[in-house]
């Protein structure tokens, strides 16, 4: 055990980069899946299930709930195979020692962001002590809101880099306060820039015309229908 020890000591700090750079290699695979294949018809089932669930049952003003609603429609195997094909070619080149710490690595930050996503929705979550933890859901709220923007959930960083990051209105964070609760079925259409996507009958999604499911609202509103505008 000390001659363990005593052996990956000099190689700690090789470690930590590799962990470090594992996570960050994580979060921007994360935030390029979310952006290029999440809200493009080129997601196929990604695509659909990310608009149809997840920005179904959050959106606008509705972006709490008591339970995470997440059974339905889950991403989480999708990202499985970038990591599982990126695993592979570096178990063929790095020392076993640096692999183990990728891997552990790997696991961590992909809990961490599956973690940080259903926190940002459950209502009355612990992490909502800390202004770090409320900051980042501010800004993943603003991807709720306005869909083109905010693609990523720990590290908002990257949207700037890939000029998608947008700051929360100061009126939006105020009112994040006081958000509604609500439950499948008991949400309005989601509505955000015209250029990014409008959840409704024969629907355009970056300019590009998409039908989508809408049975789990009781009253679907077309576009253009004055009674869908907010009183």
């Amino acid at each position: 055990m000390l001659q363990t020890v005593s052996r990956l000591l000099p190689e700690l700090p090789l470690i930590l980069m590799t962990a470090v750079a594992t996570h960050l290699v994580m979060s921007f695979a994360q935030t390029l899946m979310h952006y290029k294949l999440g809200h493009h018809p080129m997601g196929g089932k990604f695509f659909r299930n990310h608009i149809n669930f997840h920005h179904a049952h959050y959106s606008k003003d509705h972006l709490v709930s008591r339970t995470y609603l997440g059974d339905e429609g889950n991403n989480t195997p999708f990202f499985f195979i970038p990591v599982f094909l990126v695993g592979a070619c570096t178990y063929l080149v790095l020392p076993v020692d640096l692999f183990v710490a990728q891997l552990v690595a790997c696991a961590a930050s992909f809990y961490a962001h599956v973690y940080f996503d259903k926190k940002y929705h459950v209502e009355g979550s612990r992490l909502q002590r800390f202004a770090w933890f409320r900051r980042k859901q501010e800004l993943h709220f603003v991807h709720h809101r306005h869909a083109n923007s905010n693609f990523a959930v720990i590290h908002f960083f990257w949207d700037r880099i890939l000029g998608t990051y947008r700051r929360p209105d100061a009126a939006q964070t105020q009112a994040n306060g006081a958000l509604r609760t609500g439950g499948p079925g008991r949400f309005p259409p989601f509505e955000a820039d015209a250029t990014c996507l409008r959840l409704e009958r024969g629907c355009q999604i970056f300019g590009r015309p998409v039908t989508v499911s809408l049975e789990q609202w009781s009253t679907p509103r077309e576009i253009g229908d004055p009674s869908a505008a907010n009183p």
